[in-house]
């Protein structure tokens, strides 16, 4: 009935059923970011014990070279300890602080976009609007500048690509890819006002 796809694997053909015991409430809180997500997969996993596994697809955007942004970062840490990661649908990266005496962006354009499920609303919007920019198509996070960083310096890790999911305003996720396809993942939890 929830879906239109499925696939179950028992242990053999007398023992097909798979039973999953779980607290909605702590489901509930895990799905709050499908309101932006492309696509959720649940699969039911064993790590030291059985465990829900969701994966939920949302907006990707590949980023710069690690060494030029890591660059870019560290010369806003100094002024600000949180910032603003900003990507559009149509390719650009825009990382933003505020500080009493300045605003300062930071402005990539032309990356690949490999997914966008735009954010539900922008009512209190953190960031500039660029000129005709269709601001549905718009997802933006606040983050530690920090952590960001400590991230960054994995530059130095040989690595094939680099991909950031914003969960809109709450989640930015990085997925650093090694050329031995080793997949290295940070979450940083967005700041709420």
């Amino acid at each position: 009935m929830f879906f239109s796809e499925y696939q179950m694997v028992g242990l053999d053909d007398d023992h097909k059923d798979i039973y999953l015991g779980f607290g909605a409430a702590n489901l509930a809180r895990s799905l709050v970011t499908l309101k932006s997500a492309k696509s959720l997969k649940m699969k039911l996993t064993k790590k030291q014990c059985p465990c829900l596994t969701l994966e939920i697809e949302m907006i990707s955007i590949e980023l710069p070279p690690l060494k030029q942004l890591r660059t870019t970062i560290d010369r806003m840490r100094t002024m600000a300890s949180e910032v603003v990661l900003r990507a559009s649908a149509e390719g650009r990266l825009t990382l933003q602080i505020k500080t009493d005496m300045a605003k300062v962006s930071t402005r990539f354009k032309d990356l690949r976009v490999e997914a966008f499920g735009g954010p539900i609303d922008h009512s209190d919007s953190e960031t500039e609007t660029q000129v005709n920019e269709d601001t549905s198509r718009v997802c933006y996070c606040r983050v530690d500048t920090k952590k960001l960083s400590i991230f960054l310096s994995a530059d130095q890790i040989s690595h094939n690509r680099t991909v950031c999911s914003i969960v809109h305003k709450r989640l930015v996720i990085l997925c650093l890819q090694t050329e031995e396809n080793v997949k290295l993942q940070c979450f940083i939890s967005g700041i709420v006002y």
